[in-house]
C-alpha cells in the first residue's frame, strides 16, 4: 500500500488563513494542507484529536500542525493546548510561527551570529516588544548576550522583559526607553549590535546615524516598508560593510535565510510524529544555515 500523503493542519488564528503559509508548506512537501481561519481554543482540542486518532501509529508522522496569525499569544496557547491533547505516543508533530515571527528572529540571530557571535556581546533591540523583538532579544540572551530591549514606552519594556520566554536568560536582559531626541552616541552607547525590528514604517534612526555609531559590530534591520527602521542599510544587505565597518543586514537579505529556514522546519515535522518547534527548536535548526 502506498504511503498516506504528508498532511499539513494550518491552524490560523485571523479571519482568513495565510496563502503565504499555505504557498510555503506546499513548497517545503506537504502535500495537502488544510487551512482552518479564525480557530478558537475551543475548537483546537477536537481539531488536534481529529487528526491523532485517523491513522495508526506509523503513519501519524505524516500529519503535521502549524499555528500562525497574527496573534501570539492566542496561537502559543492553541499550540499549548494541543500539546496537552496528546496521549502517550499517539501525538503529531507542531510548529508555531505566528506572521513568521519565531523563522524571522531564528534567520535574524543566525544570520548576525555569522559575523559577530553573541556570546559576551552587548546588543539593543530597537522595537523590542512585539512578537519579534522579544524573541530576538531572548535568543541573544540564550547565546550569552547582554541585551537592552528598547520601546518608546519604558513600562511596556519592562512588561516585555517580565514576560520573556522560559527558555531566555532574563537575568541578561533589562528594559531600556527610546528616545528619538537623543544623539546616536548617547543611544548606542556601549553597543556592540544593534537589532530593529519596529513595526512596518517605523523609522528610528535617520541617514548619517551609521557613521557616529562608534564601536558598532553590526546592525540589522526587519523594516521591509518604507521608510525603512535603520537608514542606511539596504534592503538586501547581508553582512554587508556600511559605516565604520559596520555588517549590515537587510530584511530581503535576511528574509532569503527565513524562508530556507522556514522550509526546514517543515519538513522536519515529517520526519517524526513528535516534532514540537517553537523559538528555540527552530534556532536550533536555523544554526544549520547561513
Amino acid at each position: 500500500m502506498a504511503d498516506k500523503r504528508k498532511v499539513l493542519l494550518q491552524f490560523d488564528t485571523d479571519p482568513q488563513a495565510s496563502s503565504f503559509d499555505s504557498l510555503v508548506a506546499i513548497d517545503a512537501g506537504a502535500e495537502v494542507v488544510l487551512p482552518y481561519a479564525n480557530v478558537g481554543e475551543d475548537q483546537i482540542v477536537g481539531l488536534i484529536h481529529g487528526a491523532m486518532f485517523t491513522r495508526g501509529l506509523d503513519d501519524l508522522c505524516r500529519t503535521a500542525a502549524f499555528f500562525g496569525g497574527a496573534d501570539y499569544e492566542r496561537a502559543e496557547r492553541l499550540f499549548q493546548a494541543s500539546r496537552a491533547a496528546f496521549f502517550g505516543p499517539v501525538q503529531i508533530s507542531l510548529m508555531l510561527d505566528p506572521s513568521g515571527a519565531n523563522t524571522t528572529a531564528a534567520a535574524a540571530i543566525r544570520a548576525v551570529e555569522t559575523v559577530v557571535p553573541l556570546r559576551d556581546r552587548r546588543v539593543a533591540v530597537f522595537g523590542g516588544t512585539g512578537p519579534v523583538g522579544t524573541r530576538l532579544a531572548s535568543l541573544a540572551s540564550m547565546l550569552g548576550a547582554t541585551v537592552a530591549l528598547f520601546s518608546r514606552d519604558k513600562a511596556k519594556a519592562q512588561r516585555a522583559v517580565s514576560q520573556l520566554p522560559e527558555f531566555a536568560d532574563s537575568s541578561r536582559v533589562i528594559a531600556a526607553e527610546f528616545k528619538a531626541d537623543a544623539s546616536v552616541p548617547s543611544q548606542l552607547s556601549g553597543i556592540d549590535v544593534l537589532l530593529s525590528a519596529g513595526g512596518a514604517g517605523v523609522r528610528f534612526l535617520d541617514s548619517g546615524w551609521l557613521e557616529q555609531a562608534y564601536g558598532l559590530s553590526a546592525a540589522l534591520d526587519l523594516n521591509a516598508v518604507p521608510p525603512s527602521g535603520l537608514a542606511g542599510i539596504e534592503p538586501h544587505d547581508f553582512a554587508t560593510q556600511r559605516g565604520d565597518g559596520v555588517a549590515c543586514f537587510g530584511p530581503i537579505g535576511v528574509g532569503g535565510l527565513k524562508m530556507k529556514i522556514h522550509k526546514a522546519c517543515l519538513r522536519a515535522l515529517f520526519e517524526a510524529n513528535h516534532r514540537q518547534l517553537s523559538t528555540r527548536e527552530i534556532y536550533e535548526i536555523a544554526k544549520h544555515y547561513g
